[in-house]
């Protein structure tokens, strides 16, 4: 499992990255970096899956939720700003 090592104000923590899709290898940090590259823009699943996935579809689709959760989230702050 990857991780990273970041500072806090109150010490050094670690962050585990969370894998999204097992099928095709992607993490949350690789679909936080799509979402905040897209400038605004809302998109798709189907759109952040291919991206991440090395334009891949979904094989076994156990990530979809998990996916479709980030992708709304995203989608709702661009509504909301």
């Amino acid at each position: 499992m990857e991780t990273e090592n970041r500072s806090q104000t109150s010490g050094d923590w670690e962050y585990t990255l969370m894998m999204v899709c097992l099928c095709h290898p992607f993490s949350d940090k690789k679909v936080r970096e799509h979402l905040s590259g897209k400038d605004g823009k809302k998109c798709g699943m189907s759109e952040v899956y291919s991206t991440c996935s090395g334009g891949n579809k979904p094989q076994c689709c156990s990530c979809l939720e998990t996916l479709k959760d980030m992708v709304k989230s995203h989608n709702k702050a661009i509504t909301a700003a």
